[in-house]
């Protein structure tokens, strides 16, 4: 018993030490990397909390298992340092990829808005992006439009380069600074009310909810498709300035296609 209460004391300083680390990291991930709406679309927090989970349980777990009042102050340091290096690289692994996987920019692309990680980027156009734009950023995203093709020439080498898996807004040499494209963005997109007549029960509702999570009239919000590199089941709803300012987990793919389809009976 002695053993499990000497155990169960650092156990316990271990675990809110690693309680204290995890908290600091899900600020970093929720508030930094993966800033709210852009977090209802990212699929990589079930590795964040993976790790994060393992590691909170696991490490306070063999600090209970190996902690001991007959070991040398040595012996203890040195179990607890291993336990620690561990925990620090499953952190340092997991992190690292929580960080790869974040949203840097967010392009509008014809009829769409597109989420964009460093990955999905081909990054040996930066320097040919628009000045402020040649260098993805660390600790936040941007928006960016994309233009339209110069010539022929132009037109052939963004069919090429989309065979090979870059549209034109995962190329830097494309964007344009998105404020250039707001008349566009909202010709492309449909007012809460249109887009509502082509829901069903539970999209509506589902609609609904995430217009009054943005915290603004439905009739001052706008709607486009958006997409990620892994889904494009969402539609980004936006405010009067074309500003994200919340996602509706509904595919507005299939509501152009209806549409389309009535107009053309029309």
């Amino acid at each position: 018993m002695h053993r499990f209460l000497f155990a169960s004391k650092v156990a316990i300083f271990h675990l809110l030490g690693s309680i204290t680390i995890a908290a600091i990291l899900a600020f970093l991930v929720f508030k930094v990397w993966y800033p709210y709406p852009l977090s209802e679309v990212t699929g990589s927090f079930e590795l964040f909390w993976l790790v994060v989970g393992i590691d909170v349980i696991c490490g306070p777990l063999l600090t209970l298992l190996l902690a001991s009042p007959k070991k040398s102050k040595r012996e203890m340091i040195v179990d607890l340092s291993l336990i620690i290096l561990i925990q620090l690289s499953a952190f340092c692994y997991g992190m690292y990829h929580v960080f790869e996987a974040r949203p840097v920019v967010v392009a509008f692309e014809v009829d769409r808005l597109r989420v964009l990680t460093p990955e999905d980027i081909d990054k040996s156009e930066l320097s040919k992006a628009p000045e402020g734009y040649q260098q993805l950023p660390k600790f936040s995203h941007f928006f960016v439009g994309t233009r339209s093709a110069r010539d022929g020439d132009d037109t052939l080498d963004a069919i090429s380069k989309s065979l090979v898996g870059f549209d034109v807004g995962q190329r830097p040499s494309w964007w344009v600074p998105y404020k250039d494209e707001i008349s566009t963005i909202k010709s492309r997109s449909l007012s809460i009310k249109s887009l509502s007549q082509y829901l069903n029960k539970d999209q509506k509702a589902l609609l609904e909810k995430s217009v009054e999570k943005t915290g603004v009239s439905s009739e001052e919000l706008f709607a486009i498709p958006l997409t990620t590199p892994k889904s494009t089941d969402w539609t980004a709803l936006l405010d009067q300035k074309m500003q994200l300012v919340g996602i509706a987990p509904i595919d507005m793919f299939k509501i152009q296609d209806s549409i389309k389809k009535d107009d053309n009976k029309k």
